[in-house]
């Protein structure tokens, strides 16, 4: 009996501490949330929402929210009709990933160590470090990554191509034509 009550109390303290990476700094319209894949409900977003990692956050019409992680060091605005999850895990620093379903999202990382940022679409897995681009993903047509400043890096998952993004330029991932520049 003592062994089953320790293992509950166990359980329940690593439930609580489970830190919040991220925070939603403005919105606009209608913006819903999920605590992982697993759940079945949206429940709408109020300001200055904390998101921990696994969070799904989905945009509908006309709608707007900027996140930014705790650390200070990544900004993320999140445009209409988009969806996506946001992790994140604490090693000293937050290692940060977003998982985009679909939609239009604008990015914004600057770290001072090593630490890279990674972004999967259906199509395609992203990196950099200290960067900012603008991603559009359709799941009927690919992705568009169009590079602001830094080091972007673009791995198309189908054929396993990988390229830099050119700053000032767009690049086109998809599973029919692999990378493409416009």
């Amino acid at each position: 009996m003592k062994k089953n009550s320790l293992l509950i109390i166990f359980l329940l303290s690593s439930l609580f501490s489970i830190e919040p990476i991220s925070l939603i700094v403005k919105k606009r319209g209608n913006i819903k949330f999920k605590s992982s894949e697993k759940s079945l409900i949206f429940l709408n977003v109020k300001m200055n929402k904390a998101l921990f990692s696994g969070n799904i956050i989905k945009t509908n019409n006309n709608s707007f929210t900027k996140i930014k992680y705790l650390d200070g060091l990544a900004t993320i605005l999140s445009f209409s009709k988009t969806e996506f999850s946001i992790e994140g895990m604490f090693d000293q620093k937050i290692n940060k990933k977003i998982n985009l379903i679909n939609g239009i999202l604008k990015i914004d990382i600057k770290n001072d160590d090593d630490g890279e940022f990674r972004l999967l679409t259906p199509f395609s897995e992203l990196s950099c470090s200290n960067c900012s681009f603008w991603i559009i993903s359709e799941l009927e047509k690919g992705d568009s990554f169009y590079n602001i400043s830094g080091d972007v890096i673009v791995k198309n998952l189908i054929n396993l191509d990988e390229l830099n993004v050119i700053q000032d330029s767009t690049l086109f991932s998809s599973n029919t034509m692999g990378l493409e520049y416009s």
